[in-house]
């Protein structure tokens, strides 16, 4: 903060002015705003919501937008205020695979300083996992209570929620063998409960 006293001031015949009789006090602000900018997760699928914040270190004069940016395209968000420093803005992510960074733009303080913001990227995995199933008896005819080992491969690595089951039908049941992990693409199940005759589907 300034102090601005105006003193030893003579007029033509040396009238001095009283000291401190005119005086003013400002402030200066030489730090522009910054904007830090969040996500509520890192992967999305295609064609999902992603709801987005961006707080800002100051109050702005000017109205806010985000600027996503993915492969050749550039798209600006409208934010919505909630705050002087708090925004928010659900954006919705496009059906094909991409790299989405996100940042905030049209920046500035009340005095004029131009602010900058940090960005956020986001990954879009628009690709549904497939599956490769492979039975150990080649010639896929089992005895009754035969121990028959079953082996999967997934296309990419699951969820870390994501509980893959085999799927064993029969004319006569229908049922649900848990596949053990054996490393992030490749699963394992074993079944040896083939008490009834007939034919057998595997999904």
């Amino acid at each position: 903060m300034y102090v601005l006293n105006v003193s030893d001031a003579y007029d033509r015949i040396e009238n001095l002015q009283a000291t401190n009789t005119i005086s003013t006090m400002f402030s200066v602000d030489a730090i522009a705003p910054s904007a830090t900018v969040k996500a509520n997760k890192t992967w999305y699928k295609g064609s999902e919501a992603v709801t987005f914040t961006v707080d800002f270190s100051e109050a702005l004069s000017t109205v806010p937008e985000l600027s996503l940016q993915y492969g050749t395209t550039t798209a600006k968000v409208s934010l919505t205020k909630i705050s002087d420093t708090n925004y928010t803005t659900v954006f919705t992510t496009p059906a094909e695979n991409a790299v989405i960074t996100a940042k905030a733009i049209n920046i500035t303080d009340a005095v004029g300083n131009i602010g900058t913001s940090q960005s956020v990227q986001i990954l879009v995995d628009a690709d549904l996992p497939t599956a490769n199933l492979i039975c150990n008896d080649a010639d896929a005819l089992i005895r009754k209570n035969q121990s028959t080992l079953f082996e999967v491969t997934f296309s990419e690595v699951l969820h870390t929620d994501s509980k893959p089951v085999l799927l064993l039908k029969s004319t006569a049941a229908e049922l649900q063998i848990p596949l053990v992990k054996v490393n992030d693409y490749v699963y394992k199940a074993s079944f040896s409960d083939f008490t009834l005759s007939g034919n057998y589907t595997t999904s």
